[in-house]
């Protein structure tokens, strides 16, 4: 940190400016219009040397205010992240020859001006003094490589809930004709379901749909017989609505295709990047490849931006927040952070925590029996990526070690229910006991003459 002196106006003496760099660039980027603010002060200069200037959002203009900014030579230059305006300046700073360390994201909550004291330049003039003196906290920015991989995983979930939102209208609008889907199918866009619904929507009825349902519903698992499902698919077709479910149809269909091929073209170019990360990450239970590739996609690969793996559970919003005051703790909430990468392990945490021999699943069960499921939940999902973090390190694979659920105290804790329950009902405990767990009302364990303790589902005293 260096000392600059400065001679403050109308007043005799010098005023102290503690600064870690003596000069800056701000930037308040908008659309069409960015603001650029710089300022600069020698040691012992009498006269901070200042200059202002803007330019249009068009790619030439940035370049040009790019090569302006390498000319003034600052020692870093301050924006913020709104939304994907940053981008295309962001872009066009690189191209000029600045480094990634001289590029200041900001999160724009945490230099939110005050109310009635804002405009485009005091915005910029904001950004410049913070800039000198140091006193922000970057923003993580990916390579450019995995800058655009980002947009390409983003769009492609932006796909994925498009289409969900078009599934959902399609259930809306099978109600009210009568054909009551959603109860004989556990998914109204699975395979069979598709083929039935399709028909129907064509006109196709009576015997001819119910020779289609038995022949669609051959080689698959479903929640109803054939019989049960010709019955919940009888419907009004004199109803309105068909035309529009044709029409969601079709979108649903293209959506679908398109999801695909966004997906393959994404996972194709992840594997020719980093092919070894990718399986790595397959290596951790619950995470698919899908998952895998989202992972790759928003941080990229290189995470040493982030100094600690708490600093990347921060940065997704997977980890307790803070809330104190006057000594007193209030809620531990999540605070915001990355929702594509927090909700990718939320995903594979709910997968995890059904894995069979996992050291994780048995870890997810104890939390669950303490917390309840929705917590346990989130904390296996940041020791997911903990571990994730890890890995990214050292260059490793995920190391199981097998699952061991209901031992040590736990063990003490269910044969404590059992006499409790002998108790209460008067059962004498001669041959083999089931015990329900207390904590959550669905975890259980039978207890054998031997004293070996296994899971069981249903709670009845043997």
């Amino acid at each position: 940190m260096s000392d600059f002196t400065a001679k403050s106006p109308g007043k005799s003496g010098t005023a102290i400016f503690y600064a870690t760099n003596a000069s800056a660039v701000g930037v308040d980027v908008h659309l069409d219009k960015s603001v650029f603010c710089y300022r600069k002060c020698e040691l012992d200069s009498s006269q901070p040397g200042q200059r202002d200037f803007i330019c249009s959002g068009t790619r030439t203009a940035l370049q040009q205010a790019a090569e302006q900014c390498m000319s003034l030579s600052p020692d870093v230059i301050v924006m913020e992240s709104t939304g994907i305006y940053w981008l295309p300046l962001y872009e066009a700073l690189e191209n000029a020859g600045f480094k990634q360390s001289q590029l200041i994201v900001l999160n724009a909550r945490e230099v939110k001006a005050a109310r009635g004291r804002k405009t485009d330049y005091t915005d910029a003039m904001r950004l410049t003094e913070l800039g000198r003196s140091g006193r922000y906290r970057a923003s993580f920015v990916p390579a450019k490589q995995y800058r655009e991989y980002r947009l390409c995983f983003r769009a492609m979930q932006n796909t994925k809930r498009q289409k969900q939102r078009y599934v959902n209208q399609l259930h809306k609008l099978l109600c009210p004709a009568g054909a009551k889907a959603s109860t004989v199918f556990s998914d109204i866009r699975g395979r069979a379901a598709t083929a039935i619904i399709t028909a129907l929507a064509e006109g196709i009825t009576g015997d001819a749909l119910s020779a289609l349902i038995a022949k669609s519903c051959a080689g698959f698992h479903l929640k109803r017989t054939p019989e049960e499902i010709s019955e919940a698919l009888q419907c009004d077709r004199e109803s309105p609505v068909w035309p529009a479910i044709n029409s969601l149809l079709h979108i649903i269909e293209s959506l679908e295709k398109s999801f695909k091929q966004q997906y393959t073209y994404l996972r194709n170019l992840v594997l020719k990047t980093d092919p070894a990360l990718f399986k790595r990450l397959q290596s951790i239970p619950g995470i698919s490849e899908m998952s895998a590739v989202g992972l790759i996609c928003e941080p990229g690969s290189d995470i040493s931006g982030f100094r600690s793996a708490k600093q990347l559970c921060s940065w997704a919003g997977i980890c307790p927040g803070n809330s104190e005051s006057a000594g007193k703790r209030y809620s531990g909430k999540c605070a915001k952070g990355n929702k594509y990468v927090r909700g990718i392990l939320i995903e594979a945490a709910h997968a995890c925590a059904r894995t069979k021999n996992c050291f994780l699943a048995d870890k997810a069960q104890k939390l669950k029996e303490r917390r309840g499921k929705r917590k346990a939940t989130v904390a296996l999902a940041h020791n997911l990526l903990r571990i994730i973090y890890a890995m990214y390190r050292d260059g490793t694979e995920f190391k199981n070690s097998p699952g061991t659920v209901l031992t040590g105290f736990r063990v003490e804790k269910f044969k404590k229910a059992a006499s409790d329950l002998t108790k209460v009902q008067g059962i004498e405990p001669e041959g083999t006991l089931v015990v329900k767990e207390e904590a959550t009302g669905k975890i259980s364990a039978k207890i054998e003459p031997s004293g070996q303790i296994r899971r069981k589902r249903k709670i009845t005293p043997e």
